[in-house]
Parts: C-alpha cells; structure tokens; sequence
C-alpha cells in the first residue's frame, strides 16, 4: 500500500526491533529510507536540521532548532546538529 503512494523517502526510527527487515522490504521497493534514532532529546536538533533541509523546509527546522536549545537550557550549546553540555533541567544536567 506505501509503495504505491510513491514516496521520496521513508523515515524509520533506527531503535525498533525488525529494522533491517523493514528497510530491507523497502529496498526490494526501490523506496529510499532515511534511519533516524532518538537517544536522547538532544537528538532532535541534528534531525530538525536534516529534515529541514530533506523537505526544503529550513526556516521551520531553524525555529524548531532554536526553540529546542531554548528550551534545553542556556548551558546547552548546538551547532551543525551537535550539542554538549546543558539539558533540561540546568547547565549541569
């Protein structure tokens, strides 16, 4: 049923069980897919930024980026999808 939608690319979370399965269904498809995995909230920063630029949509990843390092603390610093230091909570969590 996906396959006939003609996708551009499949989003898979990399942490779920059965992943080389799924990406391999969709590689016998011919259907891109693009693993993304979320250890942490800091995570997201680096898939805004790609997904921005994936969708063409980088004003909105860049609001999100800087509504996320905002919210993460001011100890937190990102850059070109990377964060240290910081986290909710304070500069030293």
């Amino acid at each position: 049923m996906l396959a006939q939608a003609h996708p551009d690319v499949i989003l898979v979370w990399g942490g779920m069980s059965g992943v080389e399965k799924i990406v391999g269904k969709f590689d016998a498809l011919g259907i891109p897919v693009l693993l993304v995995r979320n250890a942490s909230i800091r995570d997201l920063v680096g898939q805004f930024t790609l997904l921005g630029k994936l969708t063409g949509n980088k004003a909105r990843a860049d609001t999100l980026v800087a509504y996320t390092e905002q919210t993460m603390g001011k100890g937190m610093k990102c850059g070109s999808g990377k964060c240290s230091g910081g986290g909710m909570g304070g500069p030293n969590r």
